[in-house]
């Protein structure tokens, strides 16, 4: 009892010292620091004011305890006649705390409230007030907050937050304040050390993301030996809120070491001083006397190389390990890429609600589904991407959301197991057993690097784009915000004509062969095309058309093409919806005539593997109307954002008749495509 009258008492007066603080305009995280090392502090003032500091009330002790406990002393205090005017006071903070984040005060409860005196000058005073209600704060849930939270009596009555808000420091600023580094390189003593040294250094790591570190040692993923299990491995530092290795090992210890008795080696020290310095820190410790004496090290992964006295050396990119010729597409496997690659990667979006919501059945069919199409793209020489959708599902408590992560994390493992086409790479954050022995396995940090460091890696494995490749060709049109012409060809004249004009204007533009002229100039004619596209640095790709066909028979028939062409390294354009006019010797009626669905696109894009999508907005083969083309702008606006989250290009038969303006709107961001001129 007397123990959590003089806790409460502390946790009290702490709140109000600190809230009076604020109310001068202090900075209470300079102030605390002050306090802590001076002679007021306490036990109680160092752990409970973080939390005021910090905002954060998750119950270490809850208030409900301090409640209870007060009540007690009161009474006791009452029944013995000794006037505990402190803890009294103390007793009622807790229950104004309770009871004013209920909204309701209890009958003649005692509350603080400011009173202005006719001169301006402020007293802190009691007043009694009779409300109807008793205190309803334990019952709403109040009572189980942290007791630091008595804090926020002071806040309301006197509208200043004790919160103390990390500066924003500036990462500039803060290297140029550090001590320039040790100019002597240690490396030669640190291998002529090593040389004479006749001991084994291991490494314990608790994932294999150290890897990244070091080159040319020997790694073990599986820990054979049963003493070892599991808790050599097992980190908990994790959750912890000291980033302070000293003050770390208090909060992980639970007090049982204390900061101050946990010796530090500085930055200052280690570039000020050197190795001699470090040296002697450490054999000077106070168990340490003698020199010779072993140390556990706790470090970074960076740690290691230094110490083995590794030499960096650049990241390893495919030519270093003989693979740069090889024509398979690598598989990359994470919960999120930036955009930096959307333009030269497939990409296959997972459904998390399927995979961890759903029936079992659904859950099996989604799975399935990935790694087939991850099995063609990957054939069809494409660096493929699997990554989980956007939407966020958190579980009713935090088992659930365990569950859920598990999951997803499961059945990413079960579809790269699926993928029976190997790959040139698998690049991952995660570290399924290899389904495919002897491919390069890049396990990459999650948590170093900036928001570009991933797809930096993605970039420099991805298997090279030809220069001037009609996705090239188009990936600068969007870019740009222009239009890449394509011109329907008939003869070497035509050909001729569209790649002189294109020098001249110094445009892009891409030599189309109607299927009505590849009957009549067979393949002199495509001859004649790919001589010219060649001379004039040009590419290759394909249109294929299924649109005549049903949406499951387009699929299957588009899907079919996309594989042949892309195993030659060819761009794939495909059609979805149907065009009014003539086109192939076939009339579309008007009636027939259908816009591109956005929903029906999506299914299009995931399941043919095409790199570009025509498509009809109201857009005609022909000549349109008298009363002039009528395009569904808002559906195109729709449709592109589809195709750039997907990646494919978007392209606009029947642009012949079609104003120089209206092509301009057409080709400006966010909506812009290739268009096709009859």
């Amino acid at each position: 009892m007397i123990n959590q009258l003089l806790a409460g008492v502390h946790i009290a007066s702490w709140a109000e010292a600190m809230a009076l603080g604020a109310r001068l305009g202090l900075n209470t995280r300079m102030l605390f620091d002050l306090v802590k090392n001076s002679g007021g502090t306490s036990w109680m003032f160092e752990n409970r004011v973080p939390h005021m500091l910090d905002n954060d009330y998750t119950p270490y002790s809850a208030l409900d305890i301090f409640v209870k406990d007060l009540g007690i002393v009161t009474r006791e205090s009452s029944s013995l006649k000794v006037p505990l005017h402190i803890a009294t006071v103390a007793h009622q903070l807790f229950l104004a705390d309770m009871t004013m984040h209920s909204g309701k005060l209890g009958p003649a409860l005692p509350f603080l409230i400011w009173i202005n005196y006719p001169r301006g000058v402020s007293s802190l005073a009691w007043k009694r007030a009779t409300c109807t209600e008793g205190p309803k704060g334990s019952a709403a849930g109040w009572g189980r907050q942290d007791d630091a939270g008595v804090v926020k009596v002071y806040e309301t009555l006197t509208g200043v937050k004790v919160e103390g808000k990390l500066p924003v420091l500036k990462k500039e600023v803060v290297l140029q304040s550090l001590p320039p580094e040790w100019p002597l390189d240690p490396i030669d003593d640190i291998h002529r050390l090593n040389q004479s040294n006749s001991k084994t250094l291991v490494v314990l790591d608790d994932d294999p993301t150290g890897t990244q570190t070091v080159h040319d040692i020997e790694v073990l993923t599986e820990w054979l030996v049963p003493a070892g299990d599991t808790e050599f491995a097992r980190d908990a530092s994790f959750g912890y809120k000291s980033s302070n290795l000293r003050e770390w090992a208090e909060e992980k210890t639970r007090g049982r070491i204390s900061a101050s008795s946990v010796s530090s080696i500085s930055i200052n020290l280690l570039r000020k001083g050197g190795p001699d310095a470090v040296c002697d820190t450490l054999c000077n410790l106070q168990k340490e006397e003698l020199r010779g004496k072993s140390f556990l090290c706790r470090t970074a992964a960076s740690f290691v190389s230094t110490r083995i006295g590794i030499i960096p050396k650049a990241p390893i990119l495919p030519k270093d390990l003989g693979i740069n010729k090889e024509r398979k597409g690598g598989l990359i496997v994470v919960e999120e890429l930036k955009l930096q690659c959307g333009h030269f990667l497939k990409k296959l979006e997972v459904s998390v609600d399927k995979l961890a919501m759903k029936s079992l059945e659904e859950r099996e069919e989604e799975i399935n589904r990935v790694a087939e199409m991850a099995n063609l793209f990957l054939g069809a020489s494409k660096d493929t991407l699997i990554m989980t959708s956007r939407e966020l599902i958190n579980g009713k408590t935090a088992y659930e959301s365990l569950e859920i992560n598990f999951k997803v994390s499961s059945a990413l493992v079960e579809i790269v197991r699926r993928i029976s086409t190997r790959p040139r790479y698998i690049l991952a954050k995660l570290g399924p057993e290899s389904r495919h022995p002897g491919v390069p396995y890049i396990v990459f940090p999650g948590n170093v690097g900036d928001s570009k460091a991933l797809a930096d890696v993605v970039k420099s494995w991805a298997l090279p784009s030809r220069l001037s490749s009609t996705k090239e060709l188009l990936l600068n049109a969007e870019r740009g915000g222009y239009a890449v012409g394509a011109f329907n060809v008939y003869n070497m004249e035509g050909v001729e004509a569209v790649v002189a004009a294109a020098e001249e204007e110094n445009s892009p533009a891409i030599l189309q062969i109607h299927p009505s002229a590849l009957k009549q100039g067979g393949i002199p004619l495509v001859a004649c095309c790919v001589s010219a596209a060649e001379q004039a640095n040009g590419f290759d790709s394909l249109m294929v058309d299924g649109s005549h066909l049903s949406l499951k028979d387009n699929i299957a028939y588009t899907k079919y093409i996309s594989l042949l062409a892309h195993s030659k390294n060819m761009l794939v354009e495909a059609e979805l919806g149907r065009l009014s006019g003539i086109e192939d010797d076939l009339t579309v009626e008007d009636y027939e005539a259908r816009l591109t669905d956005v929903n029906q696109a999506e299914k299009f894009i995931d399941e043919t593997g095409i790199d570009a999508l025509a498509v009809c907005i109201g857009n005609v083969h022909g000549k349109y109307p008298a009363s002039g083309p009528n395009l569904r702008l808002d559906l195109l606006k729709d449709l592109h954002a589809l195709s750039s989250k997907k990646g494919v290009f978007l392209v606009l038969h029947g642009a012949s008749g079609l104003s120089e303006e209206l092509i301009k709107v057409l080709s400006l961001p966010p909506s812009p495509v290739s268009a096709r001129r009859h």
